[in-house]
């Protein structure tokens, strides 16, 4: 069965003259209302990665559900502290402590609130532009849509974007530059060096990129040196380096090893668990080079900030989150050492 847009009261995000209607959905196939399957080949957007209709999850919401779904600012839940604590014991050494928020747009935002607090609490106040790359895409919010580099989508919204500056993403097939990677000696890195003289070390606070653009370009992946060369040049500018990813790999264990190749103080990262709750959250070194005054309060939670009982909190089976396709998305904070 299919459903015009002119018949729900439903905003489409496009309004395309017909939509199926979906009944239900188990395994890798959704269903329409007349029983006929469809393929969900791409996971919702790269999301429901271990198939729908998964009872041992839903299962596992539900218990969840019936105890507490809700909790804020002084109190906590054992299913948080639980989650917290699997979250920490999958990330690299030192990433022991866990904030939770939610949505990718908001980890991004998260990102760029984090960075400016530390350098305001630092005596950097003056520090506030964050440098990212064309082809980049980093969520649909102002400020998250202000450091993504795709510009047919930042095109209509451009009058509200933050004067940000974006230099070229590494595209060696297609260099913009011209030249031939080892010859080119990185250039597309040795951009954010200019880049940050031009517009005054003074004045930026982080870098924020893809390790592999996969949005937008589906599948871009730099030379090897690249994040290196990059780590270097945030070092001596005193500036944040922020790893945004969204990929697929065989387990979040895996991913977060993959994000972190860098040793990390402060990280954000986001995750979408199999497509059954949105949750995301902040990992925090505790021996992260914190200014003398807590980064915290800040503005950085929306209405679901940290839930008590994040439905399917800890509760993933063991089987599901180590050997299958498993979507998540990082976003993760080098502090200059």
């Amino acid at each position: 069965m299919t459903q015009s847009p002119t018949e729900d009261r439903i905003f489409h995000r496009v309004m395309r003259e017909k939509w199926q209607r979906i009944s239900h959905g188990k395994g890798v196939y959704l269903f329409d209302s007349e029983g006929r399957p469809y393929l969900d080949a791409c996971a919702g957007v790269h999301v429901v990665s271990i198939g729908h209709g998964v009872e041992e999850v839903t299962r596992a919401m539900t218990e969840q559900a019936e105890k507490v779904c809700f909790t804020y600012s002084h109190f906590l839940s054992d299913s948080q502290i639980d989650l917290a604590a699997k979250i920490t014991s999958m990330a690299p050494a030192g990433l022991d402590r866990a904030f939770f928020i939610s949505g990718g747009s908001e980890a991004t935002e998260s990102a760029l609130k984090i960075a400016r607090k530390y350098h305001v609490e630092t005596g950097n106040p003056q520090k506030h532009k964050v440098v990212s790359r064309w082809q980049s895409w980093h969520g649909n919010t102002i400020g998250a849509l202000s450091m993504s580099g795709r510009s047919s989508w930042r095109h209509d919204y451009a009058p509200y974007l933050l004067n940000f500056p974006h230099i070229p993403s590494p595209f060696c097939d297609h260099c913009p530059y011209g030249k031939t990677y080892p010859e080119c000696n990185l250039s597309c890195a040795e951009e954010l060096e200019r880049v940050i003289h031009q517009e005054g070390s003074h004045t930026i606070s982080a870098f924020i990129a893809e390790p592999v653009l996969g949005t937008s370009a589906a599948g871009l992946a730099p030379p090897d040196d690249y994040f290196p060369t990059i780590r270097e040049i945030c070092d001596r500018h005193n500036c944040f380096g922020s790893l945004s990813m969204r990929i697929f790999a065989s387990s979040t264990k895996l991913l977060l090893h993959i994000c972190f190749w860098i040793i990390c103080s402060l990280c954000l990262f986001i995750q979408r668990p199999k497509g059954f709750d949105p949750e995301g959250g902040t990992l925090l070194d505790k021996k992260a080079p914190l200014p003398p005054r807590s980064l915290f309060p800040f503005p950085l939670k929306k209405t679901k900030p940290s839930p008590s009982a994040p439905p399917t909190a800890g509760r993933y089976p063991q089987n599901l989150g180590t050997s299958s396709l498993e979507t998540a998305a990082f976003v993760g904070i080098f502090h200059p050492c």
